[in-house]
């Protein structure tokens, strides 16, 4: 990776990817398992991601993988670490 100033060698965008690669894996997999286990819903939320690139200005050019590394890492413990009853529970676990 070609050096343009500091900031890229304080924070290399490398591990930005990197960690949004993990927060998004964790968010897909929360997403099928609490969806009843549905594939159209994972395949979806993996196309946005896809594409998200092509949404920033200038095709990509003002793409910070570290800002949006710590977006998915907010929306991951969200979705993962923090109690609440917007998944629904397995049937096995719902009362009669």
């Amino acid at each position: 990776m070609s050096c343009r100033g500091c900031k890229s060698a304080i924070r290399p965008g490398w591990s930005g990817s990197a960690l949004f690669t993990v927060a998004a894996r964790d968010v897909n997999v929360w997403l099928y398992s609490s969806t009843g286990d549905s594939v159209l819903a994972a395949t979806l939320f993996h196309a946005v991601i896809n594409v998200s690139c092509s949404a920033f200005p200038g095709n990509g050019s003002s793409y910070d993988p570290v800002f949006l590394a710590a977006i998915m890492v907010f929306v991951a413990v969200a979705v993962t670490a923090v109690p609440t009853g917007w998944a629904r529970q397995p049937m096995w676990q719902r009362g009669p």
